[in-house]
């Protein structure tokens, strides 16, 4: 039997990814379209409208709505007071928003290990993370599956940590009847 190369064997392999083209009615291009009528694309009824149903859908009581994820985090993160000479504990499995959020601030990621069960921050590592300057922990709430947040917030609360959670893959999961 004659031995392939690695490169040979993805030339037989043929995958087909469905692709899904959005649903866009002529009533969400209406409302797009009279938006943009308003010039107020930041700011404004629409955005009041979002906040007030968002926080609704997850049981908050207020929601901001943010340009991105990733500026969410950080405003999270300036208001909690972290700041340059600050460790926040993040997983490394995350999108990039959640790093970047961090050196914004000035402070330093410690990126520490998943579990190889829910893909979603490792307690052990967290544990073994933490350090003077450790400030908060930054539980990302992987694919739609919710963080050991109990566990995760004994340890904030034994080491006088702040938790800000990334729920950005995570909107509409709960854990413990709770929208995490």
């Amino acid at each position: 039997m004659k031995k392939r190369k690695n490169s040979d064997a993805f030339n037989d392999l043929h995958i087909k990814v469905p692709f899904m083209l959005p649903e866009i009615t002529n009533e969400d291009k209406r409302a797009i379209l009279a938006t943009l009528d308003q010039n107020l694309l930041t700011d404004g009824p629409k955005l009041k409208e979002f906040e007030n149903k968002f926080a609704k859908f997850t049981g908050a009581r207020y929601a901001i709505g943010v340009s991105n994820a990733t500026a969410a985090l950080q405003l999270s993160l300036k208001a909690i007071g972290i700041g340059k000479g600050d460790e926040v504990i993040v997983p490394d499995l995350t999108f990039v928003a959640s790093i970047n959020a961090i050196l914004f601030t000035g402070a330093t990621p410690v990126i520490v290990d998943i579990d190889k069960e829910d893909y979603n921050v490792s307690i052990d590592s967290i544990k073994k993370s933490l350090t003077k300057k450790t400030k908060a922990i930054m539980p990302v709430h992987f694919a739609g599956k919710s963080c050991k947040m109990h566990e995760i917030q004994t340890i904030a609360r034994k080491n006088n940590l702040k938790i800000i959670e990334d729920c950005a893959h995570a909107i509409g999961g709960k854990l413990n009847k709770k929208h995490v």
